[in-house]
């Protein structure tokens, strides 16, 4: 059965005379009669009673000529939704954070995509940086605000930074640097550092490079896997850390300052497949390039 079979049905059962509905179709007569005859003897039922004046409808035509038009709207719905998706106005679009950051202007640019795209629908999920990678690769998801780059993905991933913020050293309570105001990056060449691993794993790379431009390579004293491990163990005296400066400290045990030169920037990154072709996912990253 075809969607014109359909068609030239629902043609006959409006008109109710195989004339009508043929010029109607632009097709003759008899090529129509029997595109009807075809389709009753494939569903096994008469749908139509032919008589010299017309025709009319058998009571399983009246039900089939209700089947038939739905499935002709749903075609028709379901056509445009794929046009619309293809022109990335409708479908869905997937999005993840990690580590407890919402960036502000993130969640602005979700209600201005909301509000231009409403046939979008948006899910959002908050992962660790290595779960988003992974839900990238099984394609999963369709964009990360993934914070630091990782750099052994970049041949399937792409990679934009999106916002620059300084970095801060966090110090426990008490340490002799928190009677600066700034705190100078060669100066921390003795100090012990607490760094972040497990999902974190690109972290220990990005501070090693921050190290590097003031001419040492971090001591790291201890590995936490989670952001509120690190402060822990920073709060405790184990250590210190560099970390971006969004957020007020997490305890009253442990206070940020300022890393001199200011050159020393932690990049927030967003994150897509290289072969995501998803029109909602251009509209939604050519709408944070422009927030």
């Amino acid at each position: 059965m075809e969607l014109r079979h359909l068609r030239y049905f629902i043609v006959v059962a409006e008109e109710l005379n195989m004339r009508r509905a043929a010029a109607r179709l632009h097709i003759s007569h008899p090529p129509l009669s029997r595109q009807i005859q075809d389709l009753e003897q494939e569903i096994g039922v008469a749908l139509i009673i032919r008589g010299k004046r017309g025709v009319t409808l058998t009571d399983a035509g009246q039900v089939f000529l209700d089947e038939a038009r739905a499935v002709l709207s749903h075609t028709a719905h379901a056509v445009e939704d794929a046009r619309e998706a293809q022109r990335g106005t409708a479908g869905r679009l997937r999005i993840a954070y990690s580590f407890g950051y919402f960036e502000p202007t993130l969640a602005k640019v979700m209600k201005r995509f909301r509000d231009r795209f409403p046939k979008i629908k948006i899910e959002i999920q908050q992962l660790n940086p290595r779960d988003q990678m992974e839900g990238l690769l099984r394609k999963a998801i369709d964009i990360a605000y993934a914070g630091l780059r990782f750099q052994s993905l970049q041949d399937q991933i792409h990679f934009e930074c999106i916002q620059q913020a300084r970095v801060h050293v966090a110090l426990p309570s008490g340490h002799p640097l928190l009677g600066q105001g700034y705190v100078s990056l060669s100066s921390l060449a003795d100090q012990s550092f607490v760094s972040l691993g497990g999902v974190f794993y690109d972290y220990a790379g990005w501070l090693e490079k921050i190290c590097a431009g003031a001419g040492y390579r971090p001591k790291i004293a201890y590995e936490a896997d989670t952001s509120s491990t690190m402060f822990g163990l920073v709060a405790a005296g184990f250590g210190i850390a560099l970390l971006p400066a969004l957020h007020d400290p997490p305890a009253s045990d442990v206070e940020f300052r300022p890393i001199l030169p200011e050159l020393a920037k932690f990049d927030f990154n967003i994150a897509w497949r290289k072969d995501n072709g998803s029109g909602a996912l251009k509209h939604f990253v050519d709408m944070v390039r422009t927030a």
